[in-house]
């Protein structure tokens, strides 16, 4: 897999939920593959972090 951007702003380190990724996809993409695959999230605010996990809970792609 390679980098997912977020439209013309690629590598912005965006909180999750903030930029225009389409996360129900990505995990239903990552859903289907074989093995165990890694999502790497980079955020640039590092305060940001349980926040946009949170996001993640919220929107029903983790717990």
């Amino acid at each position: 897999m390679g980098r997912i951007g977020a439209g013309f702003y690629p590598d912005r380190h965006w909180n999750l939920g903030d930029g225009s990724i389409h996360w129900h996809a990505v995990f239903a993409t990552l859903a289907k593959l074989e093995g165990n695959p890694r999502l790497i999230i980079e955020i640039k605010d590092k305060s940001k972090i349980r926040a946009s996990a949170a996001y993640l809970a919220s929107i029903g792609v983790a717990e």
